[in-house]
């Protein structure tokens, strides 16, 4: 049966619940024991027993107090756990939040690959390593050797080469997560109220690399519009005023301003690549005017293998221009609609296969619309990658919205 006690160094029992008497007597102020006790202990509806031992029956003498008392043990107990909240402090704030960052970080890096041999993760893919020296030593890999992939699903690895291109995959994800983990803490750190830390989401910006992927540009802009890597030159060119503000590229303004970069080896992937950014709108629903959030072609009004997303001021969807290495165009459609709400952050992934017609775009992991079916051939001259507007800086599109990261890989 559901029991309050009063015990002798003055704790409240609500069964094996405590709290202190002065607390109690704070919600009961009318709460004492009889005068000359030191204790009590009432079961409900059973019996009562003070500290000299006299017992009241229940149906005799009940004392009735307490089973208001029992009825009440969570209020009593909901308001005891909320007073030993102690109102955070701002550095405390900040070590908790950077607390779940790690944890979060670690969950990140520690996406498995499992050979035949073992499980491993990016952290611990020595062990990879060793298995590909061992077999590039005998000169192959032994017959039946595989991977489990990021979905579960078991992938044969045929060569050495494969094996490595593993490897590096799981390096970059290493890598990529502690820039990013870098730049969160970076945030953090400078944040300048609790609800502020509180409100910080530090689960975007995130390179979640499958075994295959293959980084060829990554910006994280946390103080710099230069590329953070990349496979070519990773110096930016600002225009109109873009900057790095409040640790994104600051293009909120309503105005023509973006950053090019050279796009040879950065981002000159033909038929297939994936594009992936964090966009921080400075509008909600449908903007006033077409805002391009990247351009990719072979350079400045040229629409030559020209590859642009936009979103539209005439219907709020997004749409893809993708021409081919004839300036004939492969798509110019919509995926859907897209109505963003000014301030948040949304996590953007475009991935193009214009071999297959497999073109699909992903925001906050869910696609939008369909799968584009338009297939065409890019050629190799790609030397733009134009992040914040179109492709023509004669006739600029206006940008209002922030980026917080920018990236591309090779598939």
């Amino acid at each position: 049966m559901p029991n309050f006690r009063h015990t002798p160094d003055d704790t409240i029992l609500f069964d094996n619940d405590s709290m202190p008497l002065a607390f109690f007597q704070t919600l009961e102020p009318l709460y004492s024991l009889p005068v000359g006790m030191t204790s009590r202990v009432y079961e409900q509806g059973s019996y009562h027993i003070l500290s000299d031992g006299n017992t009241q029956i229940s149906g005799d003498m009940p004392y009735t107090d307490g089973d208001s008392y029992i009825t009440n043990k969570a209020v009593y107990l909901a308001a005891y756990a909320a007073s030993l909240l102690i109102p955070p402090t701002l550095a405390s704030a900040k070590t908790d939040k950077l607390a779940d960052l790690s944890d979060y970080y670690a969950s990140i890096t520690g996406g498995d690959v499992i050979t035949t041999s073992g499980q491993f993760t990016s952290r611990e893919n020595f062990a990879l390593y060793q298995q590909y020296y061992i077999y590039n030593a005998i000169g192959a890999l032994p017959i039946g050797y595989s991977v489990i992939d990021t979905t579960g699903a078991a992938i044969a690895v045929a060569a050495l080469a494969d094996l490595f291109n593993i490897i590096t995959a799981f390096t970059d994800l290493g890598y990529y997560a502690n820039i990013t983990k870098y730049v969160h803490t970076q945030i953090i750190n400078s944040l300048p109220t609790i609800p502020d830390i509180d409100a910080y989401d530090y689960e975007v910006g995130w390179a979640i690399v499958p075994y295959t992927y293959g980084i060829s540009f990554y910006a994280a802009y946390y103080n710099s519009i230069n590329g953070t890597s990349g496979l070519g030159v990773l110096t930016g060119t600002a225009a109109g005023g873009a900057a790095i503000v409040d640790y994104a590229l600051d293009l909120n303004h309503s105005d023509a301003r973006y950053v090019d970069y050279d796009a040879n080896l950065n981002a000159d992937a033909q038929q297939i690549g994936t594009v992936k950014f964090v966009v921080i709108p400075n509008y909600t629903g449908t903007p006033a005017a077409d805002h391009y959030l990247f351009s990719i072609c072979q350079a400045d009004a040229d629409i030559t293998n020209l590859l642009s997303l936009h979103h539209s001021s005439a219907d709020g969807k997004l749409y893809l221009t993708a021409y081919d290495q004839a300036d004939a165009p492969i798509s110019l459609a919509g995926f859907d609609v897209w109505s963003p709400t000014s301030g948040t952050q949304y996590e953007f992934i475009l991935h193009y296969d214009f071999t297959a017609g497999a073109t699909a775009l992903y925001i906050d992991g869910a696609q939008l619309g369909i799968t584009n079916t338009a297939t065409g051939v890019r050629g190799a001259a790609i030397g733009l990658l134009r992040v914040g507007s179109s492709y023509n800086s004669g006739a600029a599109a206006v940008s209002n919205f922030g980026i917080r990261f920018f990236m591309v890989t090779n598939n």
